[in-house]
Order: C-alpha cells, then structure tokens, then sequence
C-alpha cells in the first residue's frame, strides 16, 4: 500500500493505464523506499483476463513475462469466462514459473476491471461507481481512453 492507503500501480508509471492519487509524486516514491526497507516482496497484481494477454504473439516481451512471473512473481484475479490455469499450463514461461503464480478466485463476482473502465471512457460512457471521483478527474484532464482521433 502506498502513503494514501492504495495498492501500489507499479505499471502506471509507465503506462497510465492505473490512476493512484500519489502515482508518481513525492509520497509514492517514498512508499517504495519504505517497503524495501521492511523486505516486503512486490508482485504483479492484474486480472486472469491480463494474463491471457501473455501468451498473444509479440504483445509481451517474453523476457519481460518472465522477469515478471519468475522474479517478481504474479497475483491473478479471477474473471468471468477466463480459466488462467489453462494459461499457465500452455504457455511454456508461465508453467516454469507457475510456484510465483498465485490464483485468487472471487467468490462474489465484481467484473469491474481497467478494460472496462477504459472501454466505457471510449464510448462516453458512465464509470461514475466504478472508480473513485479523483481517477474521473484525473482522466478527464489528461484526456484518457477517449475515441481515436479519425484520418
């Protein structure tokens, strides 16, 4: 957790695709160096249907998945209609690292996810009670997932 009691987005520095309130300022930063301080293990937290996206032809660098799941390791979140088992054991890199791959299934079902959210900014869409209102803001001014600009 970061000093504003999120989960740390490790990946929305580099990419946007997460919002955090400190993402990238002086109080995230320090989060991390705190974290190391107590030897705290980070690992990649995505959705099953994120995982499935590892085994797509030249998405992923594979020395990037495997640096991810071998030295990192991966929290996987169920999603409706993904079985993340049949990708762990189909893609060589995920079963050789499959002990760092930890399975959480919901048990309530919430298919809330950054493809949602972003699919729904796409198409003007509400995401008004599936993000908190300082991410609507924050999207908003940056200009975030909107419609491709046409030719």
């Amino acid at each position: 957790l970061c000093t504003e009691g999120c989960v740390l987005p490790l990946v929305g520095c580099v990419s946007k695709d997460v919002y955090c309130p400190c993402l990238c300022s002086e109080g995230f930063m320090l989060s991390l160096v705190v974290i190391a301080d107590k030897d705290a293990h980070v690992m990649f937290l995505c959705g099953a249907d994120l995982l499935e996206s590892f085994s797509i032809p030249n998405l992923w660098n594979p020395e990037d998945i495997d640096t991810i799941t071998g030295k990192f390791g991966v929290v996987v979140i169920s999603r409706v209609g993904y079985n993340p088992d049949t990708y762990i054991h189909g893609h060589p890199t995920l079963t050789k690292n499959a002990g760092s791959i930890h399975l959480v299934t919901e048990w309530i079902t919430n298919n809330i996810s950054s493809t949602l959210v972003r699919g729904a900014v796409a198409k003007g869409e509400s995401i008004k009670y599936y993000v908190p209102d300082a991410t609507i803001a924050y999207i908003k001014e940056h200009a975030l997932y909107g419609p491709e600009p046409r030719p």
